[in-house]
């Protein structure tokens, strides 16, 4: 309940169990330092590797407004799926369809030059990423990590977090205003303006508005740290 725009859900998250905080964060580093290398054991850890990380973004978007962020990180890990995995999705009519169409063009693939051409381009571009990377680790392993941050001037790759870090307390900027014409008179009347999302009024429900984002709800919280 300590993140920028809390859900009704963050609520019971935030008051849960100690045990449950402590398998939490043990699924957190899993995920994200572990099961990524699944890549590179195949195209079933592959698949393992994508369906786990899409559940534990459906989770991160269960337990709060966090914007679109975990909706893009889903998108990426749709590619962890290959045809056979895909094809659960489907009826055996439309999979046996799929094949007679792609049986032809199978036959008679050639290598193209084109095809060359962008192989080339592909692993070029990868070498690149890895080169430009190499500060981007270096950063990750330092105790004192830079984030959002970029290392290049192309801005290819750049060190990004949303949070830098969750404080244990709520702290809120208060906006009034007054409707007085003067408003040093001590008898003017002051308001609260009230955000459309953010956590204001103790008798409103929190709301539930991801993957839509409230730029200026989610900003405050930063502005509280200033």
């Amino acid at each position: 309940q300590t993140q920028p725009v809390p859900n009704p859900i963050s609520y019971f998250m935030h008051r849960s169990p100690w045990w449950f905080h402590r398998f939490e964060t043990l699924v957190n580093h899993a995920v994200e330092l572990v099961v990524p290398f699944f890549l590179l054991l195949g195209h079933r850890m592959s698949a393992l590797h994508g369906l786990l990380q899409i559940l534990f973004q459906v989770l991160l978007i269960i337990s709060g407004n966090l914007s679109f962020l975990n909706w893009l990180t889903m998108v990426p890990s749709l590619a962890c799926f290959d045809d056979a995995s895909l094809g659960l999705l489907f009826g055996s009519r439309l999979k046996e369809r799929a094949a007679r169409l792609q049986l032809p063009a199978a036959q008679g693939e050639r290598i193209s030059l084109g095809s060359c051409v962008r192989r080339v381009l592909n692993i070029s571009l990868g070498l690149l990423i890895t080169y430009l990377s190499i500060p981007v680790v270096l950063n990750l392993l330092s105790s004192r990590q830079v984030m959002n941050t970029s290392f290049n001037p192309l801005r290819i790759v750049n060190t990004y977090g949303a949070f830098g870090s969750i404080t244990k307390e709520r702290t809120e900027i208060i906006l009034q205003g007054t409707s007085s014409l003067d408003p040093n008179d001590p008898t003017a009347v002051w308001e609260e303006f009230e955000f459309k999302c953010k956590p204001g009024d103790l008798r409103r429900r929190p709301c539930f508005i991801s993957p839509y984002h409230y730029r200026l709800d989610w900003l405050m919280w930063f502005a509280a740290f200033q």
